[in-house]
């Protein structure tokens, strides 16, 4: 299946199809997904010495991965200021806070 477009789509490496998994493996973990997440986890363990098998339903990268804006933000959907008029200043840094440790 080809992958829908996107910046990845665009730039990644060609890859060969990559054929279901058949009969029976054997591994120390399985991850289940292989976007950023998983392909991390799973290079990360292997490097380890860890047997490592990655499933995955579509391809590489296929969901979110593929799809990634890359935002990179502080705050709310909404205006400090306006924030603070509605739920007080206490409230509305309360929230700015929580998207700073978000990030």
């Amino acid at each position: 299946m080809a992958y829908p477009s996107s910046y990845y789509a665009a730039t990644a490496n060609d890859a060969s199809p990559i054929l279901p998994l058949k009969g029976e493996v054997s591994a120390d973990v399985c991850v289940i997904g292989a976007g950023y997440t998983g392909l991390s986890a799973a290079l990360h363990l292997a490097e380890r010495g860890y047997k490592v098998t990655v499933l995955e339903a579509e391809r590489i990268g296929w969901g979110a991965s593929g799809r990634n804006g890359g935002q990179l933000g502080v705050g709310q959907r909404k205006d400090q200021r306006e924030l603070e008029k509605r739920l007080g200043r206490e409230w509305a840094h309360r929230l700015w806070d929580l998207g700073v440790e978000s990030n």
